[in-house]
This record gives structure tokens, C-alpha cells and sequence, in this order.
């Protein structure tokens, strides 16, 4: 099923245990930490996630989205479409919505993670860019976060992997621009 609505168009495909959200919309500052938030403020755990670029500016971004490692239901799917559609054409923020969701969690899903971070910049694998890994315990809202901070930075996100596994996430970006607030 395919929706499109005013500046942006949602796809969603069921696989066994999850489903693939794919996402197409004018790049902008912040567009992956929005849409990382609705997916966290919803419910949704992102497992997955490839993001590109082109360079004429459209962002083509796929998202591996299960809730307690089921794929979403209808009402989440319609709840996700219909929240991107708050934000990207409406403006709305979901910072409040992503506070929310942690306060309803047990304290042990809300604890800090258990180990420091690891995190490695390189600004010499792709030129012109940084590649930046980051290897942490997974928590809701964690890619919204790190999305935030990039964008804090003025990063532009060209690239993204992201996995999830027993709690841990590994997080790849390839950004360009705020790649010194990184090394």
C-alpha cells in the first residue's frame, strides 16, 4: 500500500516479523530524526535503517519497524503516515511525544546505557564526507537522539545504516558538513 500526500510519499512492505517503511521526501535539516521520532513516539522499534541522498536533494530512507518483534499493525502503519504528515507538512515537533513514550516504559527500558558508547569518526574512507560508527545499548528514541545531535552539528545525513540485535545498536552515518565536531 502506498500513500502519498503533500511533499512526501509512504510505502510500507510486511516481511516475516517486521516491515519495511520506505519514506521519500525533499531532504531537509532534521528530516531523519523526524521521522525516527514518530516511528519511536508510536511505538515502533526501528531495526533497520538505510538512508540516501540523491544530489538533487531527495532523501530516500528505508526503515525495518517491528513493535515487541511483530510487524506493525494497521493502526501503528496509519498512525506513522498520518504523524509524518503532522510533521513534515504541518511542522509538528515529536520530542514531546518521544519524552512521553520513555515515561510509560519500565524503568529498566529507561535505565542509561550499561557501557559507554563507542564512537569512531573517520574522515578519510569517503571523500568529502565522514563516516561516523557508533555502537551503543539500544533505547527508544536512541536514533532520534543521535539524528538531533547531527543535525545540531549542521551534519547532512547522505548515508545511514543502522541495525538493532539483543538490545545493542550499531549506527553508521556518512554525513557531510559538521564533520570537524566530530574528529
Amino acid at each position: 500500500r502506498e500513500e502519498k500526500e503533500q511533499g512526501f510519499a509512504v510505502r510500507w512492505e510486511d516481511r516475516a516479523g517486521y516491515a519495511n517503511l520506505h519514506v521519500c521526501a525533499a531532504d531537509r535539516q532534521g528530516l531523519y530524526a523526524l521521522i525516527t521520532g514518530g516511528i519511536a513516539a508510536l511505538g515502533g522499534n526501528v531495526i533497520t535503517a538505510r538512508a540516501y541522498t540523491r544530489r538533487d536533494g531527495l532523501a530516500l530512507d528505508s526503515f525495518g519497524v517491528n513493535v515487541d518483534e511483530r510487524p506493525p499493525g494497521a493502526e501503528l502503519k496509519e498512525g506513522i503516515a498520518a504523524l509524518l504528515h503532522d510533521c513534515l507538512v504541518e511542522g509538528r515537533d515529536v520530542e514531546a511525544l518521544i519524552a512521553e513514550r520513555r515515561r510509560r516504559l519500565s524503568p529498566f527500558r529507561q535505565a542509561p546505557p550499561p557501557f559507554p558508547p563507542r564512537i569512531k569518526a573517520d574522515d578519510r574512507l569517503v571523500a568529502g564526507s565522514t563516516v561516523l560508527d557508533i555502537l551503543t545499548r539500544d533505547y527508544p528514541g536512541l536514533l532520534t537522539a543521535v539524528s538531533r545531535g547531527l543535525g545540531a552539528a549542521r551534519a547532512n545525513i547522505r548515508f545511514a545504516r543502522i541495525l538493532t540485535r539483543d538490545g545493542i545498536a550499531s549506527l553508521s552515518f556518512t554525513i557531510d558538513g559538521g564533520g570537524a565536531a566530530f574528529m
